[in-house]
């Protein structure tokens, strides 16, 4: 009877192990539970195979310039950031390989300026719509001195949506470029100069030479 009890009792484990459910797959890989709030996370980089860290610089060029500027470092200066991104290290690479310094950074201190007074003529920008972009345009094809290549570095990063998934990875080549403020305050002063130079301007289109002459630009 014991032994029948025995058998019986293996068999009903047996088949509670067949009917039990197979585990769920685990979920895409997410952000460490006690960085639930990072959106991104570098895989691999430059100084990877030496060893050496991340510069902070790059770090902060994820967040945006004022996230630069607001380095001790960078006191006093603009910094503009050119970035590249591809699916695969040889791309980014090369763009940097090919890297026009003067035309990367004329174009982005235009954009800088255009969003600038995108924001603060927000009101009346249909009104001075044409002489912003003679201005920008101005700009854009400047040659500024002063600028100087502070350094370069690629990395494979890996971002995640706001609920800490997976959302994409991407390779990105950045170039940090800086210019004394009053430098570029100047320079930039004297491209708008040459918007328009001979032609009388309206209220609106004096706002924005006001506002550039001041320094307040970007």
């Amino acid at each position: 009877m014991k032994k029948i009890a025995l058998v019986l009792m293996v068999a009903a484990v047996a088949m509670g192990c067949r009917t039990a459910p197979a585990p769920e797959p685990e979920p895409e890989r997410r952000v460490p539970a006690d960085e639930t709030t990072a959106r991104f996370e570098i895989l691999q980089h430059k100084g990877s195979v030496l060893g050496v860290d991340t510069p902070e610089w790059v770090i902060r060029s994820l967040e945006g310039s004022a996230a630069l500027e607001a380095m001790p470092e960078y006191e006093g200066q603009y910094v503009i950031v050119a970035e590249q991104t591809g699916g695969n290290l040889t791309a980014v690479q090369r763009w940097v390989t090919n890297f026009n310094a003067n035309a990367e950074f004329s174009q982005r201190v235009s954009t800088r300026v255009e969003q600038y007074f995108t924001g603060a003529l927000a009101g009346d920008l249909d009104d001075v719509a044409a002489y912003l972009e003679e201005v920008v345009t101005s700009i854009s094809e400047a040659q500024f001195s002063g600028r100087s290549t502070a350094g370069d570095w690629w990395i494979h990063i890996r971002w995640f949506d706001e609920q800490g998934n997976i959302d994409r990875e991407e390779y990105r080549a950045i170039v940090l470029m800086t210019i004394d403020r009053d430098v570029l305050d100047e320079q930039i002063a004297n491209a708008v100069d040459d918007a328009r130079a001979e032609e009388e301007l309206d209220d609106n289109e004096q706002r924005v030479r006001d506002l550039v002459q001041s320094g307040r630009f970007m």
